[in-house]
């Protein structure tokens, strides 16, 4: 606590005083916290990333916060979306390839500034997954009823098969079966269940 105190005089010397307590505390810096894009994403090119934080302050409200975004690779971003009250900051924006560390930096009125950094990857442009069946082979017939077994390939050149959304339809019944592609994107399971029909 800091002691302030007013003293008056008149040209006779009687003198007033008035003494009060106050307290003089520091500012808090601001508060980052980014969102996206993640370290454990997979990105492209020649798709928008989204850009996405969390900037909120003790004393200043988040839109009178000030920040900007930078790339180790692209150097300062164009972002200058206004926070939303609640201090969520979002906007889309594409990357050139390679490692980059992205930095958000936070400064309140005070001029306190915070930063957030996070790494990540950007790839070349991404490249549509191939599919194939091998199994049954095109005009086979089978028997209402009659177990048959599907297999084939799906494969991505930029992601591990895994990752792959796999779905097998048919014209009569639809989706009948989305098992997972292995690691090395083959693909086989047994159904027995199709509706009659050409």
């Amino acid at each position: 606590m800091t002691g302030v105190r007013l003293q008056v005089q008149d040209p006779q010397n009687a003198a007033g005083l008035a003494s009060i307590a106050v307290s003089v505390e520091e500012t808090s810096a601001p508060t980052a916290e980014i969102i996206s894009p993640s370290p454990s994403e997979t990105y492209y090119s020649n798709a928008l990333i989204l850009f996405s934080a969390l900037i909120q302050d003790a004393e200043d409200d988040s839109a009178d916060l000030t920040y900007s975004w930078t790339s180790s690779l692209d150097g300062e971003l164009p972002i200058t979306v206004q926070p939303e009250s609640s201090g969520e900051v979002q906007q889309y924006l594409g990357l050139t390839p390679g490692q980059h560390a992205i930095t958000l930096s936070v400064t309140d009125s005070s001029n306190k500034t915070t930063n957030e950094t996070v790494a990540i990857i950007v790839g070349g442009e991404n490249q549509a997954p191939s599919c194939s069946i091998d199994t049954p082979l095109d005009g086979s017939v089978y028997t209402l009823g009659q177990a048959i077994a599907f297999s084939g390939t799906a494969v991505d050149p930029d992601i591990n098969n895994t990752d792959l959304v796999v779905r097998w339809t048919s014209s009569i019944d639809g989706l009948f079966d989305e098992t997972t592609a292995n690691t090395d994107g083959s693909l086989a399971f047994v159904y027995d269940d199709l509706t009659a029909g050409n």
